[in-house]
């Protein structure tokens, strides 16, 4: 236990120090967190281990993510956007899958390497452009809903098609098992998104009459648990289910002031998650040039895709907008390397391409915060 709590304040400061610095280079703190997870995966791994403490400690802090960017979400805002949404979320799965496999076919790759490749590009991690937009207060603008609500589409389409691809590796696929899945998504989102907001809207004071300290935050943060698990439990990502925690209590949020109550957990738990996601670069295995070219051309893919998919969908919109939207479907980041995980465990990929699907995610993730930066920026005059 001695050992975990040190690796613990180890991982904890390294991340709010690289934090601190990467603030000051006008940079994401996140971007900081990610780097820090970078070191400590490829030169103190001993400090992660046992991995499965650390995953969990990074699992509950996206969980606590997703519910506060869902705070800020309300699902009015959701409506508003949900048709422009989903048709980035379509775009932006059909251009990166596409031109994924096709790459991988043309040099030569198997075909269900190329398609765990080509499934690898096809989600956005909500979590990270979320953690920016909300950090440089961008959360409420127009295209930041486009994009939340398109990436959570995004999770769910990617996630169906991952069922999917698994199921024909496996040789288990069943399209009655298939058709439930299906169902049960919308079933789930539809439900949580009418009646849960309207209940919550209608009976949100019952907490009150609750004697348990802090009822709101703790009833709130029990919800997130729950239905998160409960997303697990049917196969969607359990981000999806904490983020819809997030909306329906949304509706409440002004009353109890619940988005400045899980702002001191969000900074405990959250940076763990980024340093996580870090940690899963090992550098010393790009020093072969053909896997560092690979890995350029699988990025500029990823990159591209999403521009070029968030950017048609919303050109009526106006070009400044498509832009930013395009650019916040850019990361990868955990989707990506769950997606690389599960290849490598089925072993339908190697090693190598394990490699070039994690430091996509990664580059990806990278980057993102700064263009985001950079084009919601308004001029001044």
């Amino acid at each position: 236990m001695d050992k975990i709590l040190l690796s613990l304040f180890i991982i904890f400061v390294s991340a709010k120090l690289t934090g601190e610095i990467f603030e000051r280079l006008s940079l994401p703190a996140l971007v900081g967190e990610i780097v820090a997870g970078m070191v400590i995966g490829s030169y103190f791994p001993a400090l992660l281990r046992p991995q499965n403490v650390y995953e969990v400690i990074a699992e509950f802090g996206v969980v606590i993510l997703l519910f506060a960017v869902g705070l800020e979400t309300p699902v009015k805002q959701l409506i508003k956007v949900g048709l422009t949404a989903a048709l980035v979320a379509i775009l932006g799965i059909i251009f990166p899958f596409i031109l994924g496999f096709i790459l991988m076919v043309y040099l030569g790759y198997p075909l269900t390497q190329a398609i765990f490749l080509g499934v690898s590009l096809v989600a956005t991690s909500v979590g990270i452009t979320a953690r920016v937009l909300s950090d440089l207060g961008y959360i409420h603008r127009k295209e930041s809903q486009i994009i939340l609500g398109a990436a959570v589409v995004d999770d769910i389409l990617g996630l169906l098609i991952l069922a999917f691809v698994t199921g024909v590796q496996d040789g288990h696929l069943s399209l009655v098992k298939l058709g439930v899945l299906i169902i049960e998504v919308f079933i789930f989102v539809g439900v949580l998104l009418y009646f849960g907001t309207r209940f919550t809207k209608r009976h949100g004071d019952l907490m009150d009459k609750l004697r348990i300290s802090e009822a709101p935050l703790v009833i709130a943060i029990a919800s997130t648990l729950g239905l998160a698990a409960l997303a697990g439990y049917i196969g969607m990502a359990a981000i999806v289910g904490a983020f819809l925690a997030g909306v329906i209590f949304a509706e409440v949020n002004e009353v109890y002031g619940l988005s400045e109550q899980i702002v001191p957990i969000y900074e405990v738990f959250v940076p763990f998650f980024f340093v996580i996601i870090g940690s899963k670069v090992q550098i010393s295995q790009f020093a072969d040039i053909n896997i560092v070219m690979l890995t350029l051309a699988v990025t500029v893919i990823a990159i591209i895709t999403k521009i070029v998919g968030g950017g048609l969908a919303t050109l009526n919109l106006g070009r400044k907008i498509s832009l930013r939207v395009g650019i916040g479907m850019i990361p990868r980041g955990e989707v990506g390397i769950i997606v690389a995980l599960l290849g490598l465990t089925l072993k339908v990929i190697p090693d190598s391409l394990y490699s070039v699907i994690i430091m996509m995610s990664i580059i990806t993730t990278l980057i993102t915060p700064s263009l985001i930066k950079l084009t919601f920026k308004e001029k001044t005059t």
